[in-house]
Order: structure tokens, then sequence, then C-alpha cells
């Protein structure tokens, strides 16, 4: 359970953060439950709670606490921003015999936090005021007051399934099948533990971590893939290790993951192979290497692979014209057909998960216009409406779009369907940004709306499938669906109350 802490500070909610950033007055207090028998104490900070010239200091009962204060991360840096502390970590001069509760105070100074030695920092246990604000210092959005019960009650029972690894090599996936590792399952674990705080979701992320880990080798690829496989190398689970647990070797295994990322290319050539799961992987690496080491070189690649994909958005390649997502030739993606250009929704919606964060990071501008763009697209090209059984009238994301030659195109509604949640929530990103910008988007809120409404129809019907019989878990089939279902997705329920969804699920119909 999370360590309580009492605010004592006032704040005022910014309408242009995602997160609910606050503004403080000049001086802030904490009081922090410090657990007995713990010397070294790590806190995550939000962006810009704590500058880096700040003076910090912990007292008991008024009587100040000889200590050693000091941060192990800062934000990445925005432009002409001061720097901000990520986590700050408090080394007491003597081990608290009880559980005291301390009070933190800090103002800013003229002088700057030193950064911790590693000793300090794999020796500190993580305190957090709350949930939300955990969430806050991993750049999740606020969950209080969300209806998500219909996410989060059919997620616990499928990562209960996953986490029984004899269950799953019985069922042909043991830990050596590589492709139950796509698109990060500890992110999903991390990000359901940060949910309600259930330890036991934390340590089996944890546990998935360190294995994910031991099969990167010395040149930064997954081993258990095939050779220079691009689409196996997943970085927020590394960032969301160190920031929970400060394990230094994350940040060694994401520099390796990082430099051999560098293979993929920035910009479409129109030859070769190329699809946007490939690129969207190549962004993941960099964002994340960015954020834990703040490196200019990291900078500047996240900066070339958003061009790669605004280039091809809006100046894509052979003078095709622009219709709002990145087009790359049928050929290049399949290996089969013709040239002509094509574009995957549900791979875009890995993309924008990553510009996402991005902007969330930056408020860079390039990613505020890709995600408003890709909303335009799945409006006019990127859905069709499933004409058989049960779902018959259900509008469907379309895995590969072929602009100029539909007959390429291989609808399979019952297979396709499958991407509905992960394209809801691109579409939710890029209307709240269209809103941000002051742009029309009602008939983008009612493709918001139907797709959105139809994530949770499919949740729904899983409920009521088993309303009779106590569940103690639910399979996932195959198993790399529940991670892509809920990795990039998470603040899907979040999303739907902010653009305010209908609650029923009657909107699906319309």
């Amino acid at each position: 359970m999370p360590i309580a802490i009492r605010s004592f500070f006032r704040y005022t909610v910014l309408l242009i953060s995602v997160l609910s950033n606050f503004s403080f007055a000049e001086s802030h207090q904490l009081d922090i439950n410090v657990p007995r028998g713990v010397k070294v104490i790590s806190l995550p900070f939000p962006q810009e709670e704590l500058m880096l010239d700040s003076k910090v200091s912990v007292s008991l009962d008024a009587h100040i606490l000889p200590a050693n204060i000091s941060y192990s991360l800062l934000w990445p840096q925005k432009i002409e921003a001061p720097r901000s502390i990520r986590v700050l970590n408090i080394e007491f001069d003597e081990i608290p015999v009880n559980s005291s509760l301390v009070s933190l105070r800090w103002q800013v100074s003229d002088r700057l936090l030193k950064k911790s030695q590693l000793s300090t920092m794999l020796n500190a246990q993580m305190v957090y005021p709350d949930l939300n604000w955990l969430r806050r210092a991993l750049l999740l959005t606020n969950n209080n007051g969300v209806e998500e019960g219909w996410y989060r009650d059919i997620q616990k029972l499928t990562a209960i399934y996953l986490a029984d690894e004899t269950l799953l090599a019985k069922k042909g996936y043991p830990k050596s099948v590589a492709s139950q590792w796509l698109y990060d399952k500890p992110q999903a674990f991390y990000q359901l533990f940060l949910t309600d705080g259930d330890q036991k979701f934390k340590r089996q992320a944890d546990r998935y971590v360190a294995f994910y880990k031991n099969q990167i080798d010395a040149k930064g690829y997954f081993k258990l893939s095939k050779p220079k496989d691009i689409k196996y190398l997943m970085g927020r689970s590394l960032v969301y290790s160190f920031l929970l647990n400060q394990n230094y070797s994350s940040l060694e295994t994401l520099e390796r993951m990082f430099n051999a990322s560098l293979d993929w290319p920035s910009t479409y050539s129109g030859k070769g192979f190329w699809t946007e799961r490939h690129h969207a992987a190549a962004m993941n690496i960099a964002i994340s290497f960015w954020e834990v080491s703040g490196r200019e070189d990291a900078k500047k690649r996240v900066d070339e692979l958003v061009e790669g994909i605004f280039q091809m958005t809006f100046s894509p390649h052979a003078d095709w014209p622009v219709r709002g997502c990145p087009q790359h030739t049928f050929n290049s993606h399949e290996g089969w057909g013709d040239n002509t250009p094509a574009c995957s929704p549900w791979m875009m919606a890995l993309i924008a998960d990553n510009l996402w964060r991005y902007y969330l990071l930056t408020s860079d501008k390039k990613s505020s216009l890709l995600l408003s763009s890709f909303v335009d697209f799945l409006l006019v090209e990127g859905t069709y409406i499933a004409n058989e059984g049960k779902i018959k009238g259900h509008l469907v994301p379309k895995y590969l779009v072929s602009l100029d030659n539909s007959k390429q195109e291989e609808l399979d509604p019952w297979s396709d369907r499958e991407h509905t949640c992960d394209v809801a929530a691109m579409v939710g990103k890029g209307l709240f940004i269209k809103r941000q910008l002051g742009k029309d988007y009602l008939r983008h809120k009612k493709l918001f709306n139907q797709l959105s409404g139809l994530c949770k129809l499919k949740h729904l019907a899983i409920v009521e499938k088993y309303k009779y019989v106590k569940l103690t878990q639910i399979s996932s089939k195959p198993p790399r669906k529940f991670n892509w279902q809920y990795s990039s997705t998470d603040d899907l329920p979040w999303l739907m109350q902010v653009l305010n969804a209908p609650s029923n699920t009657s909107v699906v119909e319309e």
C-alpha cells in the first residue's frame, strides 16, 4: 500500500496540462511517513513541482533532521524552461526506530541540488502521496473519479491469467516465445498497479522487466526474436522500472537498445520494408532513453523520427495527395501487392501513443498536428461497417487501408475489431488536441463515441457472459493481445470522461 502523505499546499489546475500539473506558492510542504527502519527514501515528483534550484529540508516536530538530500533524475528540459526534479532521494543520518511523520519543505534557492550517488539510489525505498501523484510522475492521466471499472476489471482478471507462467507454458507460450513480449507486457502491468496500488501487479512487472533485460544482447537487440527485429524493442516499461525502483541496469539496457534502434531510418525512402509498428518502436526507445538520460543526441533522434512521420503525412512520397496518415507503399508494408499508398490505422495507434507522450513532455507542435491529422484520416478512410453475425452494423477499424487500390484490402471484421480499443484511444488523443487548438471536432466526436463505446461494449459483454460465474482469471488469445489492448490505452477511460463520451453504449448503433 502507498505510504500516507498529507499535503498542505494550495494548487490551481492548469487547463493546458493533461496531467493536472499544479502551481504553488513560494514555499511548499509535505508531511511524509517514513517507514520503520528505512534510512533512504525516494519520492517521485510530477513535472515542474520541485525545481533544481531549490533548498529542501526535512524536520520532525519542528526540529531539522540531518539528512543528505539529492536527486537521481531530472525531467527532460523544455525549451526555455528551468529544470525540474523527477526523483528526489533523502538519506537520513540515523535510521528511524519507528515510523515517523516528517515534514518535507522546499523553496527557491540560489544553489542547485546535487546528483545522487549510485549507492543512495540502490538503497532507497519509494514513497509517494497517492496514486495520482505517482501517475503524474510517470506521465499518466489523473483517474480520480473516472468511471473505469468496465475497463480495469477485465484487465485485472486477464493479468492474473498471464502471470501464471506455468499455465502459459502448457498453452504453448513459455517465456521463450518471443511474440508474447510484443507491445510491452510489463508496461501494461505497471499501469495496472498504478490504478489502485495493488503490489502484486508491480512485482510481476518487475519480474517481467528483469527477464526482458536479460534477453537484450550486447548490441541492444532482443535475443528471442529474429536478428535485428526492432519491433521487439520496448522502452516504456524500463522507464517505469527506473522511476519506481531506481534500477540502474534499466538505464544501461536502454542505452544499448537506443544504439540498436538507430538502424531504423528516420525518413521513408519509398523503397524496402516499412511499417508504422517499427517506426513506433524506434520512437518509443528514443523518447524513453531521452527521458532518463536527457542526452541531446536522443532528443535529436526523437525529433528526426517525428519529422519523418510529419513528412510522410503532409508531404508524402511520390507526390501522393495528403490524406492525414503516414503514407507508404502497400508492398513495403506487406511484402506483396503494388506500390500504391497505404496506411495502417491500428499501427498508427502505436505511433500516436508515442506522439502523445512526446507532446506531454514538450508540447511539441508537430506531434500535436499529427495527432489531429490522424483523426481526420480515420474519419474518412480508416473504418468500415461489419456485415455479419453479432457485430453486424458495428464500426470496425481497418488493419491496412490501400488508398488507391481497395481490392488489396483484406477485411476481416472479427479480427480487425480486436484493435477497436487502441484505435479509439488514438482518436481520443487527437480529439483532445483538436479541442485544445480550438478546431472543429463535432464529426470526430461521433467517431470517438462509437469506437470507445464499442470498446466498452466488448468489455461489458465479457462481464455479461460470466455474470453467474465467479471468475478468477480470463484468458488472452494470443497472450500479446493483452499488451496491445492495454499498454497504449491506459488513458482511454479518462479521455472518455473529459471528452464527454456517453456513459451508455447505445451510441455504437448510430
